[in-house]
């Protein structure tokens, strides 16, 4: 969901107190030892630094993951190689917020940079994702966009260099729901977009990370007119010209098999229209989640 803006300061706070336990979540993704396998030498780049990116990196910007709309690009970070990082390390993709309308990848966005920096720092390779805003088309549109990216991913890993079989997904507010989604829908036909791209590789991923995502667009009302800090901010979910209203094409309300929590016994037989199949807990000011991690098999 999209809030007031943050200072800069209070901001970098969040990001430090979210950064540790992100990290850690990476860091015991994978119980193998690193590989060592020999692959085809990496696309070269120069090594490049930023202000909001200072750690040594090799980069790719725009890179087409799908050809249906121009929004369907991926930016890719690697790590300069060390003594003592792995030959081919792991990559976390990254997913941005922006209540599924704005743009918000590392260009231009202070938080993203951030955390990409600090993915490069402990070792990881980062993708920045893209994906069609709702101004552009609905659900189920969205993740079907970031499970093409993530194929697309795996099928280039030899090029760029990092492990096809290390990859964890990470996702902030509106970009939270879709890594929390790409989590728990392994095998779900509609929500792969199998015909933008690779549909042979898989769309799993080790893990997921999510930061304060909206997971059940019908409680939304309800939990928001509870926070003062959110007095105001907010156009109700029932309103069509609501954040939700917009990803979903329509009221929240008058669509819920596609805007609730979905149940069911096994993934490849939930609902498919449903955001997310998963709920998660608001911390006690509303606004941060409890992050969570999902594992998936390679």
């Amino acid at each position: 969901m999209k809030t007031a803006r943050s200072s800069p300061a209070r901001g970098s706070v969040r990001c430090a107190l979210t950064l540790a336990a992100v990290l850690a979540v990476l860091a015991s993704c994978s119980s193998q030892p690193p590989r060592t396998t020999t692959t085809p030498r990496p696309a070269r780049a120069p090594v490049v630094t930023s202000k909001l990116i200072p750690m040594p990196h090799r980069q790719w910007l725009n890179l087409g993951y799908a050809t249906l709309s121009s929004a369907e690009k991926l930016d890719l970070y690697m790590p300069v190689r060390h003594p003592g990082l792995p030959r081919n390390p792991g990559l976390v993709v990254y997913v941005h917020g922006g209540g599924w309308l704005e743009p918000g990848n590392v260009k231009g966005n202070w938080v993203s940079q951030t955390f990409v920096n600090a993915f490069l720092a402990a070792g990881y390779a980062a993708a920045s994702v893209n994906y069609r805003l709702s101004s552009q088309a609905h659900f189920p549109a969205q993740i079907q966009d970031v499970k093409t990216a993530v194929r697309w991913l795996r099928a280039h890993a030899a090029q760029y260099g990092y492990d096809p079989a290390e990859i964890a997904a990470f996702g902030d507010s509106a970009g939270g729901q879709l890594v929390a989604l790409l989590g728990t829908s392994q095998g779900v036909p509609a929500l792969e977009g199998s015909s933008l791209g690779y549909p042979r590789v898989s769309s799993s991923i080790k893990a997921a990370i999510v930061l304060y995502p909206d997971i059940n667009l019908l409680a939304d009302g309800a939990w928001l007119s509870q926070i003062p800090f959110c007095a105001g901010k907010y156009l109700s979910p029932n309103l069509p010209d609501s954040l939700g209203a917009k990803y979903l094409g329509a009221p929240v309300q008058t669509v819920p098999a596609r805007a609730g929590p979905s149940r069911s016994s096994s993934s490849r037989t939930a609902r498919t229209t449903a955001p997310c199949p998963t709920r998660a807990r608001s911390s006690s000011t509303g606004h941060w989640s409890s992050s969570r991690a999902q594992r998936q098999p390679s």
